[in-house]
Parts: C-alpha cells; sequence; structure tokens
C-alpha cells in the first residue's frame, strides 16, 4: 500500500486507488498496469489520488482481501472515493459484494468511467459471478445430456475416426451454452425491448452495469449482439 499527503483535492476530489490479481496467475492486467491505467484517468478528470491498495489473491472472498479493507477504511477516514478498473477486480461474489454496501463508500469503475449506485453494483455483482460460475456448467450440461439420449455419443466422442460425431456434438454444446446465455441474461433486455427502448440504449444499459458478453473478456454489447440476444430468448421461452 502507498499513502500520499495530499491536502488539497483536485476538481472532483480525493480518490483511492485499489487493484487485484489473483495469485499464481500471469495476467497481462497486472496491478501496475492497472495502476497506471487509474492513475491516467484520474489526471484527466480532476481527481488527486491519496493512496493506493492492492490485492494479490482471488476475487470470490473477502477474506484474504486486506487491502480492500483498508481502502474502505482509509477513503472513509478522508472522505474519497475509491478507483477500480472494473467490477470483477473489486469481487466475484454477491453475498462479498453485498457485504460492501453496508458502508458510504463511492466506486468509480474507470473503464467504463462511472460511479455506480449500490443497487448498480449489486446488480453487476449478481451477472458476474452467474456468468463466471456457470460456464463450466453449461458446457457439461451440453455434452452430459448428449450422452443421456444417445448412448453411443460417449464412445464416439473419444475416437478420432468419428470426428464428424465430435465436431457436432461439440456443435451442439455450444449451441445448449448460448441458449442457457440467453435465457439467465436475456430478460432484462427483452424487458426493456417491450417497453420501446432502442437496442443502443439497452447495449449501453448491459455495457454500463458490466454484464459481459457471452464472449466475456473485454467485448462491449452491440446494437447487433443485443437484437441477437433478444431474439434467441424470445424464442426460447416462447418454446417452453
Amino acid at each position: 500500500m502507498e499513502y500520499r499527503d495530499q491536502q488539497i483535492p483536485g476538481i472532483n476530489g480525493n480518490i483511492v486507488l485499489y487493484a487485484r490479481v489473483s495469485t499464481g496467475k500471469t495476467e497481462s492486467d497486472t496491478t501496475e498496469n492497472q495502476f497506471q491505467e487509474m492513475k491516467r484517468w484520474c489526471s484527466e478528470n480532476g481527481y488527486d489520488v491519496v493512496a493506493e491498495f492492492k490485492d494479490l489473491c482471488s476475487g470470490r472472498s473477502l477474506e484474504c482481501r486486506i487491502g480492500l479493507k483498508e481502502a474502505i477504511v482509509y477513503s472513509r477516514a478522508t472522505n474519497a472515493k475509491i478507483a477500480v478498473v472494473e467490477l470483477s477486480r473489486l469481487s466475484r461474489s454477491v453475498s462479498d459484494t453485498a457485504d460492501l454496501m453496508d458502508s458510504s463508500t463511492e466506486f468509480v469503475f474507470t473503464r467504463s468511467g462511472i460511479s455506480m449506485s449500490k443497487e448498480m453494483i449489486l446488480v453487476s455483482s449478481i451477472f458476474t459471478q452467474m456468468e463466471s460460475e456457470s460456464i463450466s456448467r453449461r458446457v457439461k450440461a451440453g455434452i452430459h445430456n448428449k450422452f443421456e439420449t444417445e448412448p453411443g455419443a460417449r464412445e464416439e466422442w473419444g475416437q478420432a475416426r468419428h470426428r464428424d460425431s465430435t465436431i457436432q456434438l461439440m456443435k451442439e454444446s455450444r449451441i445448449s451454452k448460448a441458449d442457457e446465455f440467453a435465457l439467465k441474461n436475456g430478460e432484462y433486455a427483452f424487458m426493456l425491448r417491450q417497453q420501446g427502448a432502442p437496442y443502443q440504449h439497452i447495449a449501453d444499459r448491459y455495457n454500463e452495469v458490466e454484464i459481459k458478453t457471452s464472449r466475456g473478456g473485454d467485448n462491449k454489447w452491440s446494437m447487433n449482439t443485443i437484437r441477437s440476444l433478444i431474439l434467441r430468448y424470445e424464442r426460447l421461452t416462447q418454446e417452453q
């Protein structure tokens, strides 16, 4: 951690920087890279950086997050906001994020350039945790269902001479994964569209609250991806 003596706040006030990476992983998004990125954003937006904190541990639990806890305490004492590059660096656990809601701390997510309200943070954390926990289950469920309905598929899966069948199985697994993603993430977009919201407005909303696309990573929602999500969700719900 690093503290700085900042007596006069900038145009938008003082701000505390928080960065996190998981232990045991080689990541391009290192804590140093995160700090440099946040410093540039703070400089461009009139904030004075008064302290820096970091953690080298998983985002799924707060037990090892000494840096985050100290950042919250420091921000309360100095009436400063806390900057984080994105929600996933803050927490991937809904319960832990909900615990943070008891504080009056305001979190600024520099990659989206917005300060999230308590409600927005909680909604975003729910989607983040759902995405994190369900990816492997989606793929496994598709493969398991294939094996259940077609007993011979299990043998074909491991045999190179049945390459065409294996490709088809993988394709069906991807379709199953896309369907589950649409059912989990499409209801909100469908509701907004029913209320007359343009596709771009819905895409902007999903990006603001950091709902991950099916591709994950830094991919952003667009008019086309939102439209596809809504169409798939509508088709699946009509079939049920």
